[in-house]
């Protein structure tokens, strides 16, 4: 199973598919997790940019970024794809500590 890991959701950014392997195999490691996880995070970051311009038709500036972008969205919009995310992973992978690790979470 790791093989899978190594040779393709690794090199080839699969973030999902690389939890996903975290947890059939039951492979706990706290920094590989966290790190697969805030890659996620990021990944959200860019793709709520993207969705803003498409949303609101608008030409994807070359120098803009997600964070100045993000501004002129609420709270609401601004952290949904973040909410979605995390309730869509945890419904896959809790109660996995490989994978959904929430007592990393709590401290």
């Amino acid at each position: 199973m790791f093989q899978l890991y190594a040779d393709f959701a690794e090199p080839l950014g699969i973030f999902e598919s690389q939890l996903t392997i975290l947890h059939a195999s039951d492979h706990r490691d706290a920094q590989m997790v966290t790190d697969i996880w805030n890659a996620l995070l990021l990944k959200g970051t860019s793709d709520l940019h993207d969705e803003y311009f498409v949303s609101h038709r608008l030409t994807l500036p070359p120098t803009s970024t997600a964070d100045r972008d993000a501004e002129d969205l609420n709270p609401q919009q601004r952290y949904q794809p973040f909410q979605d995310l995390v309730v869509r992973l945890g419904k896959r992978f809790y109660p996995s500590h490989a994978a959904f690790p929430t007592s990393e979470c709590q401290e």
